[in-house]
């Protein structure tokens, strides 16, 4: 599918693979449910304001450029998950106040960076995810949650900013060093593991499980 235009999405199925070219912006809105079988890549501007992604045929969506997230907007399946490769040069960006759930996404990959300007970034919750970050997690006054039945690896790279909410309820492998600023809250209800010491520079509640040969510090 090709669009020489901007184009807005509002409901149906998407169903063939399709590209918002670099100089166009991809809107999706109204709160009708929205179904993806085929794969999506932006080169442009994504502005997600509304609406359910409910994946089909397993599809990806890589973000190479802009993805912004407006609205309190989730994915879902319809057959199958879908899976999120947001890319080196990817940004997403959260600024509305309530959730945003990823659910039913098998694999999400973070190489770029994910803005938590504001209210709750959620994954995992629904199905089993692997969450594979070796890119920027910054933070300003947002939350990010990691929900149950995910697995989140903190790979070489991967670095963490600002000041915002951070609730680990599923497993996270700290496979190299984590260092948390003093604005961070980290929240933990699973578990952290791995072979990466973490320091956390705000003050902590040690609850539910650590493990692993890293050192945790705490200042």
């Amino acid at each position: 599918l090709t669009i020489n235009a901007n184009s807005t999405w509002t409901g149906g199925v998407l169903g063939r693979v399709f590209t918002v070219d670099n100089t166009r912006t991809l809107t999706i809105n109204t709160a009708t449910d929205k179904y993806l079988s085929a794969s999506l890549t932006n080169n442009g501007t994504i502005n997600w304001q509304a609406g359910l992604i409910a994946f089909s045929n397993s599809p990806t969506i890589t973000n190479n450029a802009l993805w912004n997230i407006t609205g309190n907007n989730s994915t879902s399946q319809f057959l199958t998950p879908g899976t999120i490769n947001n890319t080196t040069s990817g940004i997403i960006t959260k600024t509305s106040s309530g959730t945003s759930s990823f659910t039913y996404v098998t694999t999400f990959i973070n190489s770029g960076t994910l803005n938590f300007n504001g209210g709750t970034t959620a994954v995992g919750g629904a199905g089993s995810t692997t969450f594979t970050n070796t890119g920027a997690l910054a933070f300003s006054s947002g939350a990010f949650t990691i929900q149950n039945g995910t697995t989140f690896n903190y790979n070489s790279g991967s670095t963490v900013s600002g000041s915002g909410t951070l609730t680990n309820g599923a497993t996270m492998n700290l496979n190299t060093n984590a260092v948390f600023p003093a604005g961070m809250n980290v929240v933990n209800n699973g578990t952290f593991t791995g072979v990466g010491n973490l320091t956390l520079n705000s003050d902590f509640v040690i609850q539910s499980q650590f493990y692993g040969p890293g050192i945790l510090t705490i200042n």
